[in-house]
């Protein structure tokens, strides 16, 4: 059942040469370019998720390598699932922290100022214009 060891061995170097350097400098405080403008509120949670998928490559490729029984490997594919689901809460509370962020004009670049949304108005025509909001909304991001 637990196939070849070298082949797993492989995975795990792969998956560990792939996997981890990006979570922990993201961790450590990097964004990466491609989400500094729209997309850097929830980087770490984003980080913590992909150890979250590093955490399912090992629950499932180390009771392989070890030659482990066959109830020891299921049980440890369930580790795996849970691993798997706690990524998805964990992506899906990245992107809600970016809309959170985007709507409220954060930015989150080291190279551009926050963006300042100015201050909200009444909607209605009759009503003088006053503002609705008087705290600094950058402080929230």
């Amino acid at each position: 059942m637990n196939g070849n060891p070298v082949y797993h061995w492989i995975g795990l170097a792969i998956a560990t040469a792939v996997m981890v350097p990006m979570p922990a400098a993201m961790l450590r405080g990097w964004v990466p370019p491609w989400q500094r403008k729209k997309y850097a509120a929830g980087v770490r949670l984003r980080a913590w998720a992909l150890l979250c998928l590093y955490g399912n490559i090992l629950a499932n490729g180390i009771p392989r390598l070890a030659d482990a029984s066959y109830r020891t490997v299921t049980a440890c594919m369930s580790v795996g699932f849970g691993c798997i689901a706690a990524a998805a809460v964990l992506f899906f509370l990245a992107d809600r922290r970016d809309n959170r962020a985007t709507k409220a004009g954060c930015s989150w670049s080291r190279h551009e100022p926050a963006i300042d949304p100015g201050i909200d108005r009444h909607p209605s025509a009759a009503v003088p214009q006053v503002p609705i909001h008087t705290e600094d909304r950058s402080r929230k991001c």
